[in-house]
């Protein structure tokens, strides 16, 4: 059977022809470190290229097999390895990020978790010289030659994103048909940081919606979301502006599954956000003074042309060059918010009065 290599990059992907060292591009995709990750799947695989990118899916049942046969009788060796790589990424992630929104370490983080611990086992897999493999245990080296004989299978693995048992987001890995968390204690420190389950057991489900993130993210940040008509030429890509305590005041949602569902939909869940009535006033008065004379496209009524905004995107089918395009507006904007912070005293779900909204930096008209 004819194989191909594919590098899951979130949106795109890298396809390449052949086996070992004798690969031919078959187009001409950039790949960047630490975004996916080298399978071997059968020519036309029409489910995985039908999928969101980190779309948590039914495991195929030629993955299930696999994972019956290669993975399931070392899981010993499996969970070592992946906590060895767990262990590695701590001592990295530590030193670069000790805090995020005012928790320490690795509260709050498991998309950074999950991405470094991603890319630690790319390497180590992927190395042509042992010199760049690190020095394993008996346990640690049976868990990495049972992924090599899975991945040499025609086994996959991929990072998902969704909704953990309807109560916060998390990131973890699809690995054939099994759930690999490897940032199990970032919401409760207490528990193990790694956790390996059956996937139909773990509870992961894709995000349906922009309601459905709005749900999920309500009871996990404590915090409240308003439509974004404050920003028109944004709001059908980021059609939410989160308001959390603690942490503060940004356009939502900027991850690589949402930004292509909303493509998927045609922008029509964004657009039955955007129908809402717009964000209180003392929200507004607070973002305002800090896009004064930019252009980076404040509007302090923007709903009409954010509604608009979705129809004609629904009708001119927007390419990625716009969507990156969109994205580095997007993330200038939110670097903008980021200097405003929320009160943590504020009541979950209570639009913060002006007094509750702190400015932590003071805007500048320059920049």
């Amino acid at each position: 059977m004819d194989v191909i290599f594919v590098f899951d990059m979130g949106c795109c992907f890298c396809v390449w022809a052949g086996s070992g060292q004798n690969l031919t591009a078959l187009n001409s995709i950039e790949c960047t470190k630490d975004a996916g990750f080298w399978r071997k799947i059968p020519r036309s695989p029409n489910q995985l290229c039908q999928m969101l990118p980190q779309e948590p899916i039914t495991p195929m049942s030629q993955q299930h097999e696999l994972t019956v046969r290669l993975l399931l009788p070392r899981q010993a060796g499996l969970l070592a390895f992946w906590q060895r790589a767990r262990n590695e990424a701590d001592q990295e992630l530590l030193v670069r990020q000790p805090f995020k929104s005012g928790k320490a370490y690795p509260l709050g983080q498991c998309l950074e978790i999950a991405q470094r611990v991603f890319g630690i086992v790319e390497g180590w897999l992927c190395s042509p010289s042992p010199l760049f493999s690190p020095a394993l245990s008996p346990a640690e080296q049976q868990g990495l030659d049972a992924l090599r004989e899975f991945f040499a299978a025609g086994g996959l693995l991929r990072l998902v994103w969704g909704a953990l048992r309807g109560q916060y987001f998390q990131n973890a890995m699809q690995l054939g048909s099994l759930y690999v968390d490897v940032a199990n204690d970032t919401v409760y420190r207490e528990k193990p940081p790694v956790e390996i389950l059956p996937f139909q057991d773990c509870g992961l489900l894709a995000i349906r919606d922009f309601f459905h993130f709005a749900d999920i993210a309500r009871l996990y940040w404590g915090g409240e979301l308003f439509p974004n008509h404050l920003f028109p030429h944004l709001a059908p890509w980021f059609p939410w502006i989160s308001v959390v305590p603690g942490t503060g005041v940004q356009l939502e949602a900027g991850n690589d599954y949402m930004i292509a569902l909303t493509r998927q939909d045609g922008f029509r869940s964004a657009q039955c956000v955007l129908e809402q009535s717009s964000a209180p006033a003392a929200l507004t008065a607070v973002i305002a003074p800090f896009f004064a004379e930019t252009t980076l496209g404040f509007s302090a009524d923007g709903r009409a042309a954010a509604l608009a905004g979705c129809e004609t995107l629904r009708q001119t089918l927007p390419d990625d060059a716009q969507r990156d395009r969109v994205v580095r507006a997007f993330l200038e904007v939110n670097a903008r918010l980021s200097r405003i912070v929320v009160r943590k005293d504020q009541p979950a779900g209570a639009l913060p009065a002006d007094a509750s909204l702190k400015v932590i930096s003071r805007p500048s008209l320059k920049n």
